[in-house]
Protein backbone atom coordinates (compact mmCIF):
# COMPACT_ATOMS: atom_id res chain seq x y z
CA UNK A 1 0.00 0.00 0.00
CA UNK A 2 0.90 3.57 -0.97
CA UNK A 3 0.48 6.33 1.48
CA UNK A 4 -1.00 9.15 0.59
CA UNK A 5 -0.63 12.45 0.81
CA UNK A 6 -3.18 15.35 -0.44
CA UNK A 7 -2.23 18.90 -1.50
CA UNK A 8 -4.02 21.84 -0.03
CA UNK A 9 -5.46 22.42 -3.59
CA UNK A 10 -6.79 19.17 -4.13
CA UNK A 11 -8.25 19.63 -0.22
CA UNK A 12 -9.98 22.31 -1.76
CA UNK A 13 -11.56 19.89 -4.59
CA UNK A 14 -12.97 17.97 -2.44
CA UNK A 15 -15.65 20.19 -1.44
CA UNK A 16 -16.44 20.50 -5.56
CA UNK A 17 -15.98 16.71 -6.58
CA UNK A 18 -18.57 16.33 -3.32
CA UNK A 19 -20.94 18.80 -4.98
CA UNK A 20 -20.60 17.81 -8.24
CA UNK A 21 -22.21 14.15 -7.39
CA UNK A 22 -18.39 12.84 -8.36
CA UNK A 23 -17.12 11.44 -4.47
CA UNK A 24 -17.60 8.15 -5.45
CA UNK A 25 -15.54 8.01 -8.51
CA UNK A 26 -12.70 10.05 -6.81
CA UNK A 27 -13.03 7.61 -3.76
CA UNK A 28 -12.44 4.71 -6.06
CA UNK A 29 -9.00 6.48 -7.89
CA UNK A 30 -7.60 7.22 -4.19
CA UNK A 31 -8.07 3.47 -3.20
CA UNK A 32 -7.09 2.05 -6.36
CA UNK A 33 -3.54 4.50 -5.86
CA UNK A 34 -3.06 3.55 -2.70
CA UNK A 35 -2.89 -0.19 -3.53
CA UNK A 36 -1.35 0.86 -6.85
CA UNK A 37 -0.77 3.66 -8.58
CA UNK A 38 0.21 2.13 -11.94
CA UNK A 39 -2.89 -0.08 -11.92
CA UNK A 40 -4.94 -0.05 -14.76
CA UNK A 41 -8.13 -0.52 -13.51
CA UNK A 42 -8.94 2.78 -14.64
CA UNK A 43 -7.08 4.19 -17.33
CA UNK A 44 -4.14 6.92 -16.71
CA UNK A 45 -1.23 8.66 -18.75
CA UNK A 46 1.66 10.14 -17.75
CA UNK A 47 2.00 14.12 -17.69
CA UNK A 48 4.50 15.49 -20.65
CA UNK A 49 7.11 17.19 -18.72
CA UNK A 50 6.47 16.55 -15.28
CA UNK A 51 8.35 13.72 -13.91
CA UNK A 52 6.33 10.46 -12.27
CA UNK A 53 3.12 12.57 -12.48
CA UNK A 54 0.20 10.88 -13.88
CA UNK A 55 -3.95 11.83 -14.36
CA UNK A 56 -6.78 9.81 -14.00
CA UNK A 57 -10.50 10.71 -15.53
CA UNK A 58 -12.71 11.85 -13.22
CA UNK A 59 -15.24 12.46 -15.57
CA UNK A 60 -15.55 14.12 -18.96
CA UNK A 61 -13.75 17.52 -18.10
CA UNK A 62 -12.22 16.67 -14.50
CA UNK A 63 -9.26 15.21 -13.54
CA UNK A 64 -7.62 13.60 -10.71
CA UNK A 65 -3.78 14.56 -10.99
CA UNK A 66 -0.97 12.62 -8.77
CA UNK A 67 2.54 12.13 -8.21
CA UNK A 68 4.50 9.16 -7.07
CA UNK A 69 7.53 8.63 -4.85
CA UNK A 70 9.42 5.50 -5.04
CA UNK A 71 10.44 4.26 -1.67
CA UNK A 72 13.35 6.20 -0.40
CA UNK A 73 14.04 5.78 3.62
CA UNK A 74 12.28 9.44 3.92
CA UNK A 75 8.81 8.86 2.03
CA UNK A 76 8.38 5.09 2.97
CA UNK A 77 5.11 3.96 4.89
CA UNK A 78 4.60 1.07 6.83
CA UNK A 79 4.98 -1.23 4.03
CA UNK A 80 7.54 0.51 2.38
CA UNK A 81 6.16 1.03 -0.91
CA UNK A 82 6.52 4.89 -0.82
CA UNK A 83 3.93 8.02 -1.16
CA UNK A 84 1.54 9.15 -3.84
CA UNK A 85 0.38 13.27 -3.56
CA UNK A 86 -2.34 14.19 -5.06
CA UNK A 87 -2.01 17.37 -6.64
CA UNK A 88 -6.00 18.38 -7.97
CA UNK A 89 -9.33 16.29 -7.99
CA UNK A 90 -10.98 19.11 -10.25
CA UNK A 91 -10.04 21.02 -13.86
CA UNK A 92 -8.61 20.05 -16.92
CA UNK A 93 -5.01 19.37 -15.53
Amino acid sequence: MYRDDITKHATKDTAKVERAGLKPKAAEIIRTIRRNPFEPTQQFEKLVGLDNTYSRRIDYHNRFVYEVFPNTENLKDANGEGTVKVIRMWGHY
